[in-house]
């Protein structure tokens, strides 16, 4: 596939994203440098998307069957990927800001220097993903579900993790300290080497088989 350098200082507004995404695919080239505003993408099929360089707000993704996604320095301001799946693609550079993603799926995805940020991605599945230095802020990640990710540099931060589950993802060196953890599943080998603070050492002793009175 052809890529255009990204713009993320000089994008340029664009009248229609599926426009814009038809074009892309006719083309074999990246939507590269644009601004969609209050705009839908729906019911799209392709087997690559590339972004790069791109700003969305306020738009909304819905029903896509799209092979491999590719993102690179593009930010998303209060849009709605709720139920989105994105798959043996790439992320890196990018934000999510405000933005809906509750039952979004991640699944044999490359994430790099990502930030999520006051969103929800409650039901959030992340599957045979690599992470590294990806960050999540105030976001609801309750029911969340990571298996087989490896990961480098993950932070939460004040973040609820209420029920969330965790299978073959290893937390070592990640600091759950500020986040809420009422719920959470994991196999005590997995919780080695993370950071928690004390009053929330109750929580987690239970996945030790450790049975504390109150």
């Amino acid at each position: 596939m052809k890529r255009k350098a990204a713009n993320p200082g000089g994008t340029v507004p664009c009248p229609s994203l599926e426009n814009a995404v038809r074009q892309s695919v006719q083309e074999d080239a990246a939507v590269s440098g644009q601004l969609f505003e209050q705009d839908a993408l729906e019911g799209f099929e392709a087997s690559m998307l590339d972004f790069t360089g791109c700003i969305f707000r306020r738009v909304r993704f819905d029903g896509l069957r799209i092979d491999r996604i590719h993102l690179s320095n593009c930010i998303f301001e209060q849009c709605d990927l709720s139920g989105m799946a994105f798959r043996d693609g790439t992320l890196n550079r990018t934000e999510f800001i405000g933005c809906r993603c509750a039952g979004c799926a991640f699944d044999r995805m490359k994430l790099k220097d990502a930030l999520f940020r006051e969103t929800q991605l409650c039901y959030f599945t992340l599957s045979d993903c690599q992470l590294e230095r990806i960050a999540f802020e105030d976001c609801d990640l309750s029911r969340a579900m990571l298996f087989h990710t490896s990961q480098k540099e993950l932070e939460f931060r004040r973040c609820s993790l209420s029920g969330a589950e965790f299978q073959a993802t290893p937390l070592a060196s990640v600091d759950l300290s500020t986040c809420a953890l009422e719920g959470i599943t994991a196999v005590p080998e997995l919780l080695r080497g993370t950071t928690i603070a004390l009053d929330q050492a109750p929580l987690l002793l239970p996945l030790f088989g450790v049975t504390v009175k109150l």
